[in-house]
């Protein structure tokens, strides 16, 4: 959250576009202090019980950053519900963090739960009075984007129908095995991938299949992935390329073979600091093929608030030939 949040108005006006898409039946959690900024985003209960207080700790941080902006969402569910609810997550938040403000968004109006703190001055004002607030000129120069819905931005990970998605069902039913040696092989689709994700020439149909198949095998993805984050690191590589690319591949691949590119993509937003598109991202594969290792491993690093040069310090120091399975790392 790379923008200053100086007031309930300003918060309201953040949220989006620090989430990354619009949030609906949702409690936002705004974490600050002397460590990174944080966003959590749950969906509101049906009723308030364990197992969604569960949820919400499990996706805070240890330690709880000091002070807490609490957002809470009403759209198809009821503004008294939702304040009843905020309210018992308030009181039980209150003992372990500062909330400067709980708010409530609803029938097109925002109030303020709170009154205590720099944010929690007493409010209730039209929603539609914060469309031009400065903070999101401020977002908007920082680079972040605002989807206009969660559900928009998982729309944005479907298959197209389109030629090239024809052409690339084909490239994939009619690809052969390579006739030299496996590591061989793996070597060549390495370099050939990475060319592939770092140029700007236009994807190809055999492109997109050359993405899948490197995806896929994680003695080629892993060590794709520490080339990219490390070209990243010194300034050669932007991710955003990265993952325009990955993101053509997603959607122009048969649901079968979407899977592993999606998880690549979700742990490359995620290193982009993109909550958002990663969590996206990684519950798209998960959806597609449930056995995927790499997706919930961004998920549960999303949701203990994993800062997002993690992977990268990881694998700094595991060698590439291990990456590439060609040996065994030592103890």
């Amino acid at each position: 959250m790379p923008v200053t949040i100086s007031s309930p108005e300003a918060a309201v006006a953040a949220t989006p576009y620090v989430l990354g898409f619009a949030p609906r039946d949702s409690v936002v959690l705004l974490l600050s202090g002397d460590g990174p900024h944080l966003a959590v985003r749950v969906d509101l209960p049906e009723r308030a019980d364990l197992n969604w207080i569960a949820t919400i700790l499990a996706g805070l941080p240890n330690p709880l950053p000091s002070k807490t902006v609490v957002l809470a969402y009403a759209d198809t569910m009821a503004v008294p519900h939702t304040t009843e609810i905020t309210k018992w997550l308030a009181d039980l938040l209150v003992a372990v963090t500062d909330l400067v403000a709980v708010l409530v968004i609803g029938d097109g109006r925002v109030r303020s739960l709170s009154e205590d703190g720099p944010l929690g001055q007493e409010l209730d004002i039209d929603l539609e009075s914060l469309r031009d607030h400065p903070v999101i000129a401020e977002c908007v120069a920082q680079g972040m984007t605002c989807m206009p819905a969660r559900e928009t931005l998982a729309s944005t990970l479907l298959p197209v129908a389109d030629t090239v998605a024809s052409q690339v069902a084909d490239a994939l039913r009619t690809a052969t095995a390579p006739t030299q040696g496996y590591e061989k092989a793996r070597a060549e689709l390495e370099q050939r991938a990475l060319h592939v994700l770092l140029s700007g020439n236009p994807l190809a149909p055999e492109d997109v299949v050359c993405v899948a198949r490197a995806c896929r095998d994680v003695h080629v993805r892993d060590p794709l992935l520490a080339i990219i984050l490390d070209e990243h690191a010194h300034g050669q590589v932007t991710l955003a390329h990265v993952r325009t690319r990955l993101l053509y591949a997603i959607t122009h691949l048969p649901d079968t073979d979407a899977a592993p590119v999606a998880a690549t993509m979700a742990l490359i937003a995620w290193a982009d600091g993109d909550g958002a598109v990663a969590l996206m991202a990684a519950d798209r594969a998960c959806d597609l093929e449930p056995t995927n290792t790499l997706a919930p491993l961004v998920i549960h690093a999303l949701q203990h608030g994993l800062p997002p040069n993690t992977w990268a310090s990881l694998t700094d120091d595991i060698p590439m030939e291990v990456l590439r399975g060609q040996v065994r790392r030592s103890a």
